[in-house]
């Protein structure tokens, strides 16, 4: 990576890690709204943000009450997934669709991960808690798509 993309993702992953703990009442519930997720679609556009969001998601969880292999493993593992699916998706279609169509796609890794975590640390019922995390994972990922193309189109 150049010098650039370095500082890049470490300003993203710094970025992450700050909002996730400012906002830390609603970002560590069972049922999280992490305002961060914002920013996951702009590894559509640019590849080397995927592992800000990797060092972003285990840095913000320093603070989770579920703290622990679950959230300085699985959930960065579900973030190089979810990153690298959105990349490798979203980047083909060159325009807001694109983004949008990464960030769904990194939504659903998300929700699943966390709904997975949840299902096996407390039983609860894996399916309803997935849908129940993909609606703000979408709404923060594939709506805040349009902003980050902006961002994107600024970093240029």
């Amino acid at each position: 990576m150049k010098t650039r993309e370095i500082a890049e993702a470490a300003a993203f992953a710094a970025l992450y890690t700050v909002l996730t703990w400012v906002l830390a009442p609603i970002s560590y519930q069972a049922f999280q709204f992490r305002l961060a997720e914002a920013l996951k679609s702009i590894v559509v556009r640019r590849k080397h943000l995927i592992w800000a969001f990797v060092v972003g998601n285990a840095l913000s969880n320093i603070f989770s009450p579920f703290v622990g292999v679950w959230e300085f493993i699985w959930m960065p593992f579900i973030n190089v997934l979810g990153a690298g699916c959105a990349w490798f998706f979203g980047h083909r279609i060159p325009t807001l669709k694109g983004m949008m169509l990464g960030g769904a796609i990194y939504a659903a890794w998300v929700a699943f991960g966390v709904s997975f975590m949840l299902y096996v640390l407390f039983s609860v019922p894996w399916l309803l808690t997935f849908i129940y995390l993909l609606v703000p994972e979408v709404i923060l990922i594939v709506g805040f798509s349009p902003a980050m193309s902006r961002v994107n189109e600024r970093l240029k």
